[in-house]
């Protein structure tokens, strides 16, 4: 089995080591091997370039018990450039149509909670106050996109909040990018896909 990883800094493992990715232990606990096309501050268009060029293409010439498992993590970095999920949608919405047509197996993850509270100096003179309303918008199209069109789908946006409903600070270096515990509970979660059940080493 081979799993490709697509998405932004939250898929390349911005400020935590490689093997604290959780790609990375997604791949150990699943002993295979992971192909991580995390690029930090991508969209989903570049998203959408590199999934026609990389990712794709290895479904050519593949029977469908070798084709590799995608799973797809983007969009909020849309939202920050330009206010609104309209893009974002329209990209992601185009990539799962893409890999579903082409019979690949894949999941969707849904993005994280940002901690609006705790962001760090830099991140809040650049996140606009209305990218929070937008970030719920999106999360909530996708979970209705992929009930829809019977994806798979990782709820990931609660999974860093504590008791109060209110992002845990100490998940986060930034505000944005989530620790090696925040990894690690990501790696929890994307195991319980029902396709990885019974894959785990232990």
């Amino acid at each position: 089995m081979e799993l490709i990883c697509l998405g932004d800094s939250l898929t390349y493992g911005y400020g935590v080591r490689s093997a604290q990715r959780w790609s990375t232990l997604v791949g150990q606990a699943l002993q295979c091997e992971v192909t991580n096309l995390g690029i930090c501050g991508d969209t989903t268009g570049g998203m959408l370039v590199r999934l026609n060029t990389e990712v794709i293409p290895k479904m050519r010439n593949r029977s469908l018990g070798q084709r590799p498992f995608v799973l797809l993590l983007g969009g909020v970095n849309d939202i920050f450039y330009s206010g609104t999920d309209t893009g974002a949608r329209a990209n992601m919405g185009a990539m799962l149509q893409e890999l579903l047509t082409a019979g690949a197996r894949c999941a969707l993850l849904s993005p994280l909670a940002v901690s609006f509270d705790t962001l760090t100096p830099e991140w809040r003179d650049m996140i606009r106050p209305a990218c929070e309303a937008q970030i719920e918008a999106y999360h909530s199209w996708q979970a209705a996109f992929c009930r829809t069109f019977g994806v798979p789908y990782v709820e990931l946006y609660d999974l860093l909040r504590g008791p109060d409903g209110k992002p845990r600070a100490e998940l986060y270096l930034d505000g944005l990018h989530p620790t090696a515990e925040g990894h690690h509970l990501m790696a929890q979660r994307i195991l319980q896909l029902p396709y990885f059940a019974n894959r785990t080493t232990s």
